[in-house]
């Protein structure tokens, strides 16, 4: 994630908006969110739990994203055998071909 840029409401909004009266819809949906939900306790939990490796600004922290501290172990866990499995198998060199007969 390092390096991939995490887009504001904003910038969505104008990617996702077909013209001026869909933006301006877009930003009101957006507001009322901000009204109903508790965004700064989110980011503030966010920062305390050093979920954002780089110091962001809190207008450029997604706090609506699960977090990494937030997943189940469960799901950690099968992460990194999938990770193991996966450079198993890369150390093994050429994968096998299959072989064709084409005398049928």
């Amino acid at each position: 994630m390092d390096n991939e840029e995490v887009y504001t409401d904003e910038q969505l909004n104008e990617i996702i908006a077909r013209d001026e009266k869909e933006y301006d819809m877009f930003m009101t949906m957006d507001q009322d969110r901000y009204d109903s939900e508790d965004r700064m306790e989110r980011i503030k939990l966010i920062k305390q739990n050093k979920a954002h490796k780089r110091d962001l600004p809190d207008e450029k922290i997604n706090y609506r994203l699960i977090q990494e501290w937030e997943v189940p172990q469960w799901i950690r866990d099968s992460v990194v055998e999938d990770k193991e499995e996966d450079a198993l198998m890369a150390s093994l060199g050429k994968r096998k071909r299959n072989e064709v007969n084409y005398r049928e």
